[in-house]
């Protein structure tokens, strides 16, 4: 299974699936790590293989959607935090994505809201508007120059990497919701 990425940049990448936190697990950030950046995503499990998979046809390729939250561990020093995508794409359990997924239908209520908390703080919240033409994007993109398979992931981050903290501050408690129901429960034990 792959994981590709169409970045708030527009460009594709790709994360190995060792780096997928499916079942809320806690994150114990390396020793090197002294930054924690992320992204929040939609992605969309795909149903057939395809390449230059075309606007028009992207709804025949997918077949359940969710949100959830990129994981960027930094090792450069705290007061000037680098996210490189790939350097950040081989941390194992960095990609928050959990079950179960919804029915795309879910993408048509903009009452439908995914929010994502530190803590008791919210660090960002958008409703479903807009977000299908964000999953066009990301499979005709990624479809582009690679082969995207039955069972792949095709991802579409929502905003740019933002801090979510450092060493120094300690441990936090990760939190998001889609439709009311609470999806990722995790503490970042640094």
């Amino acid at each position: 299974m792959n994981f590709l990425i169409l970045t708030s940049e527009g460009k594709v990448i790709a994360r190995p699936d060792s780096t997928r936190n499916k079942d809320n697990g806690d994150y114990f950030v390396p020793t090197d790590v002294n930054s924690m950046g992320f992204a929040p995503v939609v992605y969309a499990r795909m149903v057939r293989t395809g390449k230059m998979i075309g606007r028009e046809f992207v709804t025949r390729y997918y077949d359940a959607v969710a949100f959830g939250i990129l994981l960027y561990p930094s090792v450069t020093p705290e007061e000037k935090p680098h996210y490189c995508k790939a350097t950040s794409s081989c941390f194992d359990k960095t990609s928050l994505m959990p079950l179960p997924m919804y029915n795309p239908v879910t993408l048509e209520r903009a009452e439908n809201i995914f929010r994502i908390n530190k803590g008791t703080k919210e660090v960002f919240s958008r409703s479903t508007v807009g977000i299908t033409e964000l999953v066009a994007d990301a499979l005709t993109g990624c479809s582009s120059h690679t082969t995207i398979h039955k069972g792949d992931i095709v991802i579409a981050e929502l905003d740019s990497i933002k801090t979510l903290g450092h060493r120094s501050d300690g441990d936090f408690h990760l939190g998001a919701s889609f439709c009311g129901n609470e999806t990722i429960d995790i503490d970042v034990k640094f």
